[in-house]
């Protein structure tokens, strides 16, 4: 499984990126990744997730998983973020921080 995972806006508007390959993850490391895609229920939410009316200086997330066959994008501002994508977007952000996944 790929993911290509993106973070921008923001006060500062500093992006933040990661491209993960799962199969090179540690498996305890891979099952948890799959574990939160699978309880977001991923594959399921629409492309776009935004509030109305747009807010300014919000971050927007960006999110690309390739998991043959199938890919899927997910583009959501921090305001309408659902509960059960939150905890991704925080792992995703945190391997982001690391600058080990550029």
């Amino acid at each position: 499984m790929r993911i290509e995972f993106v973070r921008s806006g923001g006060f500062a508007g500093i992006s933040l990126t990661a491209r993960v390959d799962s199969e090179k993850l540690a498996p305890d490391e891979k099952a948890a990744l799959e574990k939160k895609i699978s309880d977001a229920s991923f594959f399921d939410l629409p492309g776009q997730i935004k509030p109305t009316p747009p807010g300014a200086d919000m971050f927007e997330y960006s999110l690309t998983i390739s998991s043959p066959p199938r890919t899927h994008t997910v583009i959501v501002s921090e305001t309408v973020v659902p509960d059960k994508l939150r905890p991704l977007l925080d792992h995703l952000t945190d391997l982001a921080r690391t600058g080990k996944y550029r």
